[in-house]
């Protein structure tokens, strides 16, 4: 896994392929970590909506955690919010 960050293109990209689902609706982000409990706690601090499904799995060597959200977006905007906002997580992962 590579540390690069999603550039503009890569949202400009995203969100085009977004915009042709219709909103809101449910998303699933799916963000991997190093398995410490800071990690894991500010990548659940993103989930806005206590109805959110989330599911943490370990690494088979326990190394990293792999956290699923699956949410209620309003639109493609706030997918790409978010992900803009996980950016700031030491570590972070987005698939």
């Amino acid at each position: 896994m590579s540390l690069t960050r999603k550039t503009e293109e890569d949202y400009i990209s995203l969100q085009a392929k977004l915009d042709k689902q219709k909103w809101p609706g449910k998303y699933m982000f799916k963000f991997i970590v190093p398995n410490n409990q800071d990690h894991i706690s500010k990548v659940l601090a993103l989930v806005i909506n206590p109805k959110a499904q989330v599911k943490t799995t370990l690494s088979k060597n326990g190394k990293y955690a792999s956290i699923s959200i699956v949410e209620i977006m309003k639109n493609s905007q706030a997918i790409i919010d978010r992900y803009k906002e996980a950016e700031n997580i030491p570590g972070l992962y987005s698939l």
